[in-house]
């Protein structure tokens, strides 16, 4: 009689005939190899070309382990081993069955560099141009993006990776990209520190992005990528640019400075560029549309100094008209608009204090002006001729605004000793005015204090005798509806 209790199960035998099998194509085939998966070595791995290869290089393998080597293998393993040249990286979650499990690898072979805390790391991926990863799984070839710098990376998540940020620098095979978005579906599995990191990188030169203050004459780094915009024509598309930025760092109205290499010889451009749109916010970003600012044009600030006012000069606004036939090189019946941004300095515009502008050498007249646009300034013109009196500089009506200046009392100053004695003529003079329009008024509140002579900007006293020292009195100046104090001590 036979003793069934020392038999196997059915379940038993089947795994283990599987088993059997597995070694048998793992050592007479010539898909066996002996690989390393991440920190485990030794592992026995069949690697076979894949039925159904997604990607567009027929690159992607399928590689079969047996169960009972562990539960280290999981989508991000790395691959190697001797005879396995590239590396493979997996780039989906193993399925089993009860003797062994398969999953889908990809060799890599991309080069990749990033810079953390000012260092260099190298290690590997996979960059093409679909490879677009869903549920942790591929989908059909797809386009990232219809632009074609715009490619995917795959690299593994570790602890160089899980810090890589939006808008980043990294190069790829010794190419300079930007990250422009960071899939994090894909991050981790099961909450647990592993898995695939699929990156969307920008080709881009060798750049910096900058928001232009042009009030103080400052510049405030921006963290963003520039890609080219897909606009009505061509050849609003050769001065639109689309900015991808961090939420809330730019509004309508900003000026962008954007300097790169243009010629991958370490030649820097510099392009200016108005924030023409309310940006919108995206998948981690804020998007919006700018416009190249060919051209500048000089302005006098509240202070009388000389501020740049980048332009976008709006062609489809612009007309040349010509009534009759004439000898002159520029029509007085053209119109033209220009943008700007909307500030302290440009709503002079608005109240009418500025009626001429200067642009490129000609002079116009300014026939209209707009705000509605929050953050803009539109501004008609028309030809006008150049003041050879009050025009200066590229400045139209330099001599007239110049006059009108308001002259802060914070800034003025009357320079000169504060500590005084008898016996010498003492010289004080107005600091930060120029162009005095009425006459200065000099004046002293002590009978010890001679004013012996003056002008509109100095004043020269003396002390006469009598004093005591430590008295304190006050030298006063009067001007343009403006009083100027000093306290000064004798001594």
């Amino acid at each position: 009689m036979l003793n069934y209790s020392r038999q196997s199960s059915h379940k038993e035998r089947q795994i283990n005939n599987g088993e059997k099998l597995f070694e048998i194509q793992y050592k007479n085939g010539f898909e066996g190899y002996l690989v390393n998966v991440d920190d485990n070595n030794e592992i026995k791995m069949i690697i076979q070309n894949h039925t159904n290869p997604l990607n567009e290089g027929l690159l992607d393998k399928k590689a079969k382990f047996l169960n009972n080597n562990g539960d280290f293998f999981h989508m991000g393993n790395i691959i190697s081993g001797d005879k396995i040249k590239p590396n493979y990286l997996a780039i989906t979650s193993p399925s089993s069955n009860e003797v062994f499990s398969t999953y889908r690898i990809r060799p890599l072979v991309d080069d990749v560099r990033i810079i953390q805390n000012e260092e260099p790391i190298d290690f590997e991926g996979i960059l093409a141009s679909g490879l677009l990863y869903k549920d942790k799984s591929y989908v059909n070839q797809q386009n990232v993006f219809e632009d074609n710098e715009m490619k995917a990376l795959i690299i593994q998540f570790n602890s160089i990776s899980k810090e890589i940020t939006l808008f980043d620098t990294m190069y790829v095979n010794g190419r300079h990209y930007k990250v422009a978005k960071i899939d994090m579906e894909t991050l981790k599995e099961y909450d647990k520190e592993y898995g695939i990191v699929q990156l969307v990188i920008l080709l881009t030169p060798i750049s910096t992005i900058e928001k232009l203050l042009i009030m103080s004459d400052e510049k405030e780094e921006l963290k963003g990528v520039l890609k080219y915009a897909r606009v009505k024509d061509k050849k609003l598309n050769s001065v639109a640019r689309e900015l991808l930025c961090n939420y809330g760092s730019v509004k309508t109205g900003d000026y962008i400075r954007y300097a790169f290499d243009f010629n991958d010889k370490g030649d820097m451009k510099i392009e200016d560029y108005l924030v023409y749109n309310v940006p919108t916010k995206s998948d981690g970003y804020d998007i919006c549309l700018i416009y190249q600012c060919q051209n500048s044009f000089k302005m006098l600030n509240r202070d009388g100094e000389i501020r740049y006012i980048p332009y976008y000069f709006e062609d489809n606004r612009t007309r040349i008209d010509k009534d009759v036939d004439n000898d002159k090189y520029y029509n007085f019946n053209s119109s033209f608009m220009i943008i700007m941004q909307d500030n302290e300095l440009t709503s002079k515009f608005i109240k009418r204090e500025i009626e001429r502008i200067i642009l490129k050498g000609i002079a116009y007249k300014i026939t209209g002006v707009s705000n509605h646009d929050e953050g803009l300034l539109s501004i008609g013109l028309e030809i006008d001729e150049i003041n050879s009196v009050n025009d200066v500089d590229d400045i139209a009506d330099y001599n007239p605004q110049i006059n009108k200046l308001n002259i802060s009392v914070e800034n003025v100053e009357i320079k000169g000793n504060t500590h005084i004695f008898k016996g010498y003529d003492w010289e004080y003079e107005l600091n930060n005015v120029s162009n005095i329009d009425t006459f200065t008024q000099w004046s002293v509140n002590s009978d010890y204090i001679d004013i012996v002579r003056f002008d509109d900007y100095k004043c020269f006293i003396q002390v006469k005798q009598g004093y005591k020292m430590g008295d304190m009195f006050v030298l006063t100046a009067k001007f343009d509806g403006t009083e100027v104090k000093k306290k000064i001590i004798l001594e």
